[in-house]
Formats: structure tokens, sequence, C-alpha cells
């Protein structure tokens, strides 16, 4: 059994599920071609990642444009030729691509004209994360309308012989969708890792978090996306005592930057209460920061799909005060770890800031039961449900 597992995704930012559906393949006893750009070869996350398994799968890289493109059809036009010249190259049995989201509309209608002029049977799989057609709302513009209609033609006429999904009401909407189309669905965990075998205590000392300190945390890529510039003007309006710090781990985009020096700069005072990471953390440290940390933020405003952060949390016992929409207000309440706020409204947000600074007691058991089904085997045991039996070029 030939793979060719697609990631056109050069950011680093969904490298380990790459990394984990090459080892769960692997373990198959499969033989795996990892296809990328040249850009994904310097990122910190490839070096971290995906260099210990180099001696277990075959490496194919090309270019993308460095300058970006100058339109979503020159985007597009490019992305599908690369992906059609790796399939000549490798002449795969299976192509997986473990990150759709990028090109889920790109692939899904040239992969349409692919089936009709292949020379053979193309079976293309892919994991789905966020699927934004898939969140019901009331007022939906022409634009989100016109991306639903695109998509049910994908599920209904695309090339795609099974779609694993991370997010569950995506799951529910491809579920309802595929009922006229040979589309397979599945639901797939988001894989955490298991909280990491050290005390808080010497989590904080690596960090320079003091002992006794009462530590809100944001972690991972920090961006407006995520709340990041909500959480530090909020946190530096709010009446605090000395011993309360923001933790903020990660690479800041230039937004958040801004955000920052502007608080430093008008309330010079807050100064000592944020702790700054401003750089890659590997994995180990990402899990490090989670365990210093006595709350975890998930604010993301206007984000509706999951969010890992929250299910990274849950393993390390964390509570989270998190976003009230989407799948992280469902997840937080539904499992009854941690609170969710209404970011629109400042006075709310404050409250919920203060009661995090509480320390706040959690469900812990409930906590368990979410990494629990959202463990690194049950991610690898599911993802090989991708390959379909009996695709071989033989048989």
């Amino acid at each position: 059994m030939h793979i060719l597992v697609y990631d056109p995704d050069f950011r680093g930012h969904h490298l380990k599920y790459a990394a984990m559906v090459i080892e769960a393949f692997c373990a198959q006893g499969w033989q795996v071609t990892y296809a990328t750009p040249e850009q994904a070869l310097s990122s910190d996350e490839y070096r971290e990642l995906l260099m210990p398994l180099a001696d277990t799968f075959r490496k194919l890289t090309f270019k993308l444009s460095p300058c970006g493109y100058q339109s979503k059809l020159s985007e597009a036009t490019e992305h599908t030729r690369r992906l059609i010249q790796m399939i000549r190259i490798c002449d795969p049995d299976v192509v997986v691509i473990p990150h759709l989201d990028l090109c889920f509309y790109v692939y899904g209608i040239v992969g349409s004209l692919l089936r009709l002029i292949w020379r053979r049977k193309l079976i293309i799989t892919g994991i789905q994360f966020a699927a934004i057609w898939a969140y019901e709302e009331a007022h939906m513009n022409i634009a989100k309308k016109l991306k639903k209609w695109i998509a049910l033609y994908v599920v209904n006429l695309g090339p795609f012989s099974r779609i694993l999904c991370i997010d569950e009401n995506a799951f529910r909407w491809f579920t309802r969708a595929r009922k006229l189309t040979r589309v397979e669905v599945g639901l797939c965990p988001d894989p955490v890792e298991s909280d990491i075998n050290m005390s808080v205590e010497s989590c904080r000392d690596y960090f320079g978090i003091p002992r006794q300190a009462r530590v809100i945390a944001a972690v991972g890529v920090l961006d407006e996306r995520k709340g990041t510039d909500i959480l530090v003007r909020a946190f530096s309006r709010m009446h605090h005592d000395s011993d309360q710090c923001l933790f903020l781990v990660g690479r800041q985009k230039p937004k958040v930057q801004q955000t920052i020096q502007e608080v430093l700069s008008t309330r010079p005072e807050v100064a000592n209460t944020i702790i700054q990471v401003n750089r890659f953390v590997s994995t180990d440290e990402f899990r490090m920061a989670i365990k210093a940390a006595d709350v975890i933020c998930a604010l993301y405003p206007c984000h509706c799909a999951s969010a890992s952060i929250v299910l990274r949390a849950a393993a390390a016992r964390k509570p989270v005060l998190g976003s009230s929409q989407g799948w992280i207000g469902r997840i937080v309440k539904k499992y009854r770890i941690g609170r969710t706020c209404n970011l629109r409204d400042a006075e709310e947000l404050q409250r919920d800031l203060k009661w995090a600074f509480n320390r706040p007691v959690f469900e812990v058991n409930q906590a368990d039961r979410l990494a629990l089904l959202n463990s690194i085997d049950s991610f690898k045991e599911k993802v090989c449900w991708l390959v379909p039996e009996n695709c071989c070029h033989g048989e």
C-alpha cells in the first residue's frame, strides 16, 4: 500500500497532525510519501515534529509562490497544479490530505474533473477541521451562502471517498449532506498530549513565574482571532493584586504586539504582571506552560469551530475561561470544565477575569473524560480508516 500524504500548508501550525498520520500509517506497514512546500522544511514545527520521523517516509517538496498570490483563483490554480504533479510522481494508491480545510473547495471542484480524466480511480481522503458553513446562522450573507452551496457540491460531486471531521457540528453537516452521495464520513478525536510529568512549581521556575502567583494564560499562536488583544486590554483595565499574572506564551502576531506595547506605555505599572514568551514553543514547553497556569483562556471571538487548547487544558486538569460561542461554549458547558464569557460585555469580562484569578474549582472527572476521548492513540486508530481496504493498484 502506497499512500501520498499531501500537505500544502507550509506555516507549520497543523504539522502535529501530519506527523501523527504518518506514524499511524507506518505502524500499519504502509509505504508513505510526504509532499509539502519547501518553505515548510525551515519551520521550527517541522524540525521538532517531522525530522525525527525522517527515516520512516519518503519526502517530496515543491515550490509555492514566495510573494503570495494576486487572487484566490491564482492560488487555487497553483495548488491544483502541485497536487497533480505530486500524484504523477508518486502514483499512489491513496491520497490523504491531513488538513483539508486549506484546499477543500479547490481540490473538491478540480478533483471532480480529475475523476473523469484520470487513467484509474483516484482515491482522495482527508481530515476536515473547521467547517464554517456547518454552523447555521439566523442571517447568512451572500458569501456564506455561496460557500455553503459550493461545499454541498463538493461533497456530492467531488473526489473524496472518506472524510474525517474533528468538529462534531461539521460531522453532522457532512452526514446530512452526503445522503445522495458515496462519500463516507467519520468523527475523529482531536489528539492531545497527556499532562506533563512535572510539578507546577518546576514549570513556573522554567518560565520565571513566581511560585505563589495566581496565573491566567493564553498559550499558542497569539492573535486577534483568539482574542488575545481583548484579553490584554481587559487585564490592564482591571484592578488586580501584585500576585496576579497574565501569562502569554507563543508567537505574537503584529496586532497583539501592538496592543501590548500600547498597554505598557499607558499603564507601565502592569509591566511586571504580564509575563511574555514571544517565540516558538516546543510541544513540551507548551505542556509546561499549561501546567504552570491556574486557568487557561480561550476567548476566541467569532470562532465557531473546535479549539484544541480547550482539550489540552482538560488533559492538564486546568479550568477554562472560554468564549460562549460555538464549539468552545458548548464543550465548556457540557463538560463543566470552566466558565464562558460574553466578550461584548466589558463588565462581564472583568467579573470573569476576577473569577479566573480566584483559582476556581471545577469537575476534574469530566476533564479526564474529555481528554480520554481525544487521546493520541484514539486519533491514530481512527485515521487509518481513511485508507480503504483493497485499494492497491493490483487489487
